[in-house]
Parts: C-alpha cells; structure tokens; sequence
C-alpha cells in the first residue's frame, strides 16, 4: 500500500502491541475518508483520524497488513492526522481502523471503515422492468445485467440518504447473462431517484465492478401522470 505522506514505518508495533491498543484506555478515534467510502480506481483519497488533545502520533492500519502506517504531526494540525493516497486500486479496497499515542499510551481503536474501490469489471446494465414508465406511488422494479460470473449485485441511489440494496444474481439460461432484480419503494412526483448498480465477488467484497450507465427517474407533469426511469 504506497501512500503519499512521509510516514514512519512502525517495526515495533508487534501483534501483541496491537492487542494493547485494543485494551487502551484513551477515547478512541474517529476515521473518516474523503471523498467517499466508495471510490473509483486511479482516484485520490484522504483518511482523517481525529483525536484528542495533546495527541501528535498518529496510526493507520488496513485489516490483513502485518504494520500499521504511523506519522507524526504537527501541534498546529490540532488533533486531526491526515493520510492521504494518491491513487486508489484494488489492493487498497478493505476495512481501516485508526488509533493516536499520547505519552506512550495508546488509544482504543477506532470503529471500523470500510473503503469500497469500482472499476475492477466492465460495467453492467440498468433498466426499469417491466416498463421505464411506471404510476406515481408504484414500485419500481429495477434489472441490473452482467455478462461477467459474479455472484453479487449492489444497487445505489444518489442523494443524502444513499441507498444499498444487495442481491444474489442468476444466470438467465435464455440471455446467457447474469441478472438481479431490486424492488424500490413506492416513488412519487416530489422525488428525484438517479440509480447505477455495481456487481463483485462475495470473496471480496470491497471490490465492485464500474457502475452502470446512470438511471434516473424524471417526472413528466404533476401526480397523476405517470414518470418516466430514463437512462442518461
């Protein structure tokens, strides 16, 4: 894992270190990414790991390394370390936890933090089913369709409240392709839906395909026409 910062490698910090850390006493951390916990590869992302006061070393540790990456920052930083990547791949994909030292103490760890890294896979299809018109407060019945043997499919909504919703595919003996089927709450005229989904191997989660082309729900006058799903 290369990261962009000036980092010391810290060679002490020995499993059994590491379960000291889990029993430390100090307020554990908060980690938190930048951009998003879901990226594309090639893209630039930043961990924050924010402390306490007086805290100045700082830690990083992705689940599966044998060390966690540590650095030393600056008192005009306040209590916050940045650990920054220039380029994301999949090899980055994976759960984080971060934890601070003050005076040789260590912290507890933070919660956990899942980074997701697309554009492994081509990208599948989306469509609406059976219609890309469909009566304000219906379901809508969404097709996501790879042509790669993969076993899961992620579908996610733009938006504040970003919504996942993860299915098993099937292969369809008739279009010789993979498929799943995501029902989406009953929709009305004062919502705007964009949708992609995504699939990947349940072997390793953190790594999606590219999305598929954008589908978003357009509404075409006021209730009770019906709307319109349309692919940009």
């Amino acid at each position: 894992m290369t990261f962009t910062f000036t980092a010391l490698l810290c060679l002490g910090h020995t499993l059994g270190l590491r379960i000291s850390v889990l029993a430390g006493s100090l307020p554990k951390p908060i980690l938190r990414v930048q951009p998003d916990s879901v990226v594309s590869k090639q893209s630039k992302v930043t961990f924050l790991c924010g402390g306490t006061q007086g805290a100045r070393w700082y830690c990083l540790y992705k689940e599966g390394s044998q060390y966690p990456l540590c650095k030393e920052i600056p008192s005009k930083s306040g209590n916050t370390a940045e650990f920054p990547i220039s380029k994301i791949d999949e090899h980055h994909a994976g759960h984080y936890y971060c934890y601070y030292q003050i005076n040789g103490k260590h912290s507890q760890v933070s919660d956990a933090l899942e980074l997701v890294v697309t554009g492994a896979h081509s990208k599948p299809s989306l469509s609406a089913q059976p219609s890309p018109v469909v009566t304000s407060g219906q379901k809508v019945i969404l097709q996501c369709v790879s042509g790669q043997n993969y076993d899961r499919f992620i579908l996610t909504k733009e938006g504040p409240q970003k919504l996942y919703q993860m299915q098993n595919s099937w292969y369809n003996y008739t279009t010789r392709k993979f498929e799943a089927f995501f029902s989406v709450h009953p929709v009305t005229s004062n919502q705007r839906w964009t949708f992609r989904c995504y699939y990947y191997d349940s072997h390793n989660p953190e790594v999606w395909s590219e999305p598929s082309d954008p589908l978003e729900r357009l509404v075409s006058g006021e209730e009770p026409h019906p709307f319109h799903l349309m692919v940009r």
